[in-house]
């Protein structure tokens, strides 16, 4: 009876419908797990009365107490409003590059690179559990940052690309602008001492030591510059995925060619992009980079030729240097 309130009580305060949808479904997948795995147990000849009894018991103890909260609770009357971490950007700070920065430098945990690099380029967290995934050539002019994309194919076996398979961001030095950077400061620390190629702990998806504890480090850096979360209730959680959208809407107001704004977040395709960032809402700070490359050339949807077509007269967009990676 208190599990059964508990779980009630708990879908009745979801704010998110969602979230809501989501875990009613499954409670729902779980209560009718364990009735088939009761069924199974009852079916096999091979165990005995007593037997088939002890391993029911429990099974039939969950399936009674998740249909009970699932007929018992309240469906929350109002569900707050939920945007995404696209729309949860235009809440920060407006000084968030400098203090986040800051704090990256000042922390010891060993993913300080690996902060430093998504902050730059925009880098996916998973792209840092990649074998050689990302890479950064240093040589006296220029930072090149190199990603394997995560998003290489649309299923196993399925020969479309849903992402590029490999990327280049460029930051000349020679430029004064990207010279003073903190994150490019702090990141000319990692060049190593004989060669030029410097490559982040690999990280790994699951366990002591991989994304967890990286979104752990970016929050703990970025806490407090988000006005509110997802839903203004929320406290906000800084994750990659924020440097992520920053990193997208510096890339639009600076004024790059739609083809090198795909090509700098990975996509094949440049109707993708309009999912990430806003060029309104580039706050203080950072930098974009001199050039980009990327192994496909990004296709043009018809939207996107569209949108293109009646922005000519209003603005023109500058293309990246390209070079040879």
């Amino acid at each position: 009876i208190e599990a059964r309130k508990k779980l009630a009580d708990r879908l009745g305060s979801i704010a998110s419908r969602g979230q809501y949808c989501k875990t009613v479904a499954a409670l729902k997948y779980a209560a009718v797990s364990a009735v088939v795995e009761v069924w199974a147990i009852v079916e096999n000849a091979w165990l005995s009365a007593e037997e088939k009894k002890r391993q029911t018991a429990p099974r039939l103890r969950k399936a009674q107490v998740l249909a009970l909260a699932l007929g018992a609770h309240t469906k929350p009357a109002v569900f707050a409003k939920v945007v995404s971490k696209r729309q949860e950007n235009r809440t920060l700070a407006k000084d968030w590059y400098t203090q986040f920065t800051a704090r990256v430098a000042a922390q010891t945990s060993k993913y300080r690179p690996h902060l430093l690099i998504a902050t730059l380029a925009g880098t996916r967290p998973v792209e840092f559990t990649i074998e050689n995934g990302v890479q950064v050539f240093f040589d006296n002019h220029t930072i090149k940052i190199r990603t394997v994309g995560a998003k290489q194919k649309v299923a196993p076996d399925s020969t479309q690309l849903a992402g590029q398979p490999w990327r280049y961001i460029v930051f000349d030095l020679n430029d004064t602008k990207i010279a003073a950077d903190p994150a490019i400061i702090e990141l000319l620390k990692y060049k190593p001492e004989f060669g030029t190629v410097y490559q982040p702990p690999l990280l790994h998806q699951k366990g002591e030591g991989g994304l967890r504890g990286y979104d752990a480090a970016c929050n703990r850096a970025g806490e407090g510059l988000l006005k509110h979360g997802r839903t203004k209730a929320d406290k906000g959680l800084f994750s990659g995925y924020n440097l992520r959208q920053a990193f997208a809407s510096r890339m639009k107001a600076s004024g790059l060619s739609q083809a090198d704004i795909s090509r700098s977040l990975g996509h094949v395709s440049e109707k993708t992009k309009q999912y990430y960032g806003f060029a309104s809402s580039r706050n203080a700070g950072g930098v974009s980079p001199s050039a980009v490359a990327s192994a496909i050339t990004p296709r043009v949807s018809k939207g996107v030729m569209h949108s293109m077509k009646s922005k000519t007269t209003k603005s023109k967009t500058r293309a990246a240097p390209r070079f040879r990676p």
